[in-house]
């Protein structure tokens, strides 16, 4: 009879309190036949309730003469489960296949129900850091340390704490740390880049705490991750898988590395001064490189051996382009002019996107502006400040009408056609007195020129005109229309110079009384 003395203990109270056997069974939660062998053997050792408690579980059970672990004779072969548990760690390697082939090799061996159960049993007795069984390529944990490290700057002796990232595969143990600025989002997110550089590939998951810059909701009514790391997943295709709150056994093999990390490397390099984050990663790695490859008494493989026969081997390959690092605006409503704000610009988007809401992708030279994660616009970040920054493209067909009759935009136009244009345009936009009539003008004439496409013949039309301070539209509307400006013109015609004689009398003999 196998029963938990607990409840040994129990089934005897109810059954010196005159409860039924079936009663006492269904209290009880065990069989009613476990009961009876009870009922029996209190027949003939009885004790009383308040004696219970001075019976240890041992004397209890002997008491009763009960043995609870039965001891038959084996001959069966076991199997080697040292080579079981390291050949569990392989892509596509399953308890089932192993059982087969030690099957075929002892046809006598154990039954697959017992082959599991003894190998459940040999992983209950091993080192807490192998109790959880990845398959190679199968996981990344990662954590952050709780010590920070000191960061002096050497220009003004400022004082700066950066963040300690670890990341252990769950196939090899091989562990990885990076120093970091801080926890953001965007430091978060390099932590990984560099980590699958360094082992020079991606796993199939990442196994991370409840952090905010993962998870933002975790709990009984949904999951919900940091878009910027979901979109960071996609592009390098892997799954994100949060561990429970408040349970940091879920990723008990980081939380060991991290502790190796704290008392191997971080304390180690105490009191040494760092001027920067990448002269810290370097001392870092250093001591990294000789933990991942030595080799202990317990664990004779050392975790760079493990990696190169594991990990490596099953590691997705990483993408042909690297992530750029960007931050993220969410849920920016666009105004009423469709524009969004960054950086005190302002920056269009299609006027049909008005009033609703968009996310922002900023990157350091550009922004991409998405709606229900299509790119519906991109800008080059303007580096001034209070500017208005409008594609043509974006805007409604009587905006971009009302905007093409603008002074600013017939300058513009003006500008484009030559230095001559330019400055018969201005010329005629300085007289205050008229400007509302003059830019009307101005619209008129630019549109006749091109309807009959003559902008050709405007800059040189423009300079004649001014040559001969001709600043009359329909004038010179009419010098182009006749080609004005391309006739030669004769050269002037000097005054004649008349020479004197004794038969002219000249114009002041007309003045002679």
């Amino acid at each position: 009879m196998r029963l938990d003395t607990d409840k040994i203990r129990q089934t005897v109270r109810l059954l010196n309190l005159q409860y039924s056997q079936r009663e006492t069974a269904k209290q009880v939660g065990i069989s009613r036949e476990s009961v009876k062998v009870l009922y029996e053997k209190l027949k003939i050792f009885p004790i009383h309730n308040n004696e219970l408690n001075l019976f240890t579980n041992i004397e209890l059970l002997d008491y009763f003469e009960i043995s609870r672990n039965t001891s038959y004779p084996s001959r069966k072969i076991y199997p080697d489960f040292e080579y079981i548990n390291q050949e569990l760690k392989k892509r596509d390697m399953t308890i089932e296949l192993l059982w087969q082939e030690y099957i075929a090799q002892y046809e006598n061996g154990l039954s697959y129900s017992r082959f599991c159960e003894v190998f459940r049993n040999f992983q209950k007795k091993r080192y807490s850091s192998m109790r959880q069984n990845f398959k190679s390529g199968e996981a990344l944990l990662v954590d952050f340390c709780g010590r920070t490290m000191e960061i002096t700057s050497p220009l003004d002796g400022s004082k700066s704490h950066a963040s300690i990232f670890v990341g252990v595969l769950g196939g090899s143990a091989y562990t990885f740390a990076y120093a970091v600025p801080s926890q953001k989002v965007e430091h978060w997110l390099e932590c990984f880049i560099q980590a699958f550089k360094h082992i020079g590939g991606v796993p199939e998951t990442i196994v991370t705490d409840n952090l905010k810059s993962a998870v933002i909701k975790n709990n009984k009514f949904g999951l919900e991750f940091q878009k910027d790391f979901e979109d960071f997943a996609a592009h390098y295709d892997f799954a994100i898988m949060p561990t429970r709150p408040r349970h940091p056994k879920d990723k008990g093999l980081v939380e060991v590395s991290v502790q190796i990390v704290q008392r191997s490397v971080l304390a180690s390099i105490r009191n040494q001064k760092f001027l920067s984050i990448d002269e810290l990663n370097q001392a870092i790695q250093q001591k990294m490189d000789t933990i991942n490859r030595k080799t202990t008494r317990r664990f004779t493989i050392s975790r760079y051996e493990q990696f190169l026969a594991l990990d490596s081997k099953d590691l997705n390959p990483l993408p042909l382009y690297p992530y750029e690092l960007c931050t993220w605006k969410r849920q920016v409503r666009v105004s009423e002019f469709y524009r969004i704000e960054y950086q005190s610009n302002q920056y269009s988007v299609p006027y049909t996107y008005t009033h609703l809401k968009v996310d922002i992708k900023i990157t350091h030279s550009a922004i991409h502006i998405f709606y229900e994660r299509e790119k519906i616009a991109e800008h080059i970040i303007n580096s001034h400040i209070h500017q208005d920054i409008c594609l043509d493209e974006h805007m409604s067909p009587e905006h971009l009408a009302q905007k093409g009759l603008s002074k600013d935009e017939i300058t513009f136009w003006a500008n484009r056609i030559g230095q001559s244009t330019s400055q018969y345009v201005d010329y005629i936009l300085n007289q205050k007195r008229d400007l509302a009539k003059n830019i009307k003008s101005l619209n008129k004439f630019r549109k006749w020129v091109m309807d009959n496409q003559k902008s050709n013949y405007l800059e040189d039309a423009c300079q004649f005109a001014m040559e001969r301070k001709i600043f009359t539209l329909k004038r010179l509307e009419s010098i182009i229309s006749n080609n004005a400006h391309l006739i030669p013109q004769a050269p002037d015609i000097q005054p004649r110079i008349t020479t004197p004689h004794h038969n002219i009398r000249g114009i002041n003999y007309y003045f002679q009384d």
